[in-house]
């Protein structure tokens, strides 16, 4: 009987220490820990000089986002985390919208603004004239969309 007893323990506890909790592997859905934050805004450079304003951005340039996965992570380990790469194209009014991840924490978004070249009116004569384009860095937030103008 004594044998039977602890036979019958050893079976119970091999088999409560088996059971493995789903909350204790990945204690929350992927979509509570990651979603998406649009960073909108406008691109305007100095396409005509006989005027005080920025022009537009020509259309069709493409702004890109790089955020770090790592940032996306509930609980980041050692390791390598790739980068996430995003992408929107200027429209007609100079203005972009762009979808990017963003971690539990919030996390940094690198944007690049492309290099372009364009016609500058100069009152007399047009100048092609290479716009240089560089980088920015800005914060997001869950929940919170950013606005980012950029100048050339």
């Amino acid at each position: 009987m004594k044998k039977l007893f602890f036979v019958g323990t050893f079976i119970f506890a091999l088999i409560i220490t088996a059971c493995q909790n789903e909350n204790s592997v990945n204690p929350r859905p992927t979509d509570q820990i990651v979603s998406t934050v649009n960073i909108k805004g406008r691109v305007k450079a100095e396409l005509n000089t006989t005027n005080a304003v920025l022009e537009n951005a020509p259309a069709g340039l493409k702004i890109v986002a790089e955020v770090n996965t790592r940032d996306l992570v509930l609980n980041p380990t050692g390791g390598n985390y790739p980068t996430k790469y995003f992408e929107a194209t200027v429209d007609a009014n100079g203005e972009y919208t762009i979808g990017v991840d963003v971690g539990p924490y919030g996390n940094n978004v690198k944007l690049y603004f492309p290099d372009f070249r364009a016609d500058v009116a100069t009152g007399a004569a047009t100048v092609s004239t290479l716009f240089t384009g560089s980088t920015r860095t800005v914060s997001v937030v869950k929940g919170q969309d950013k606005i980012l103008d950029f100048n050339y």
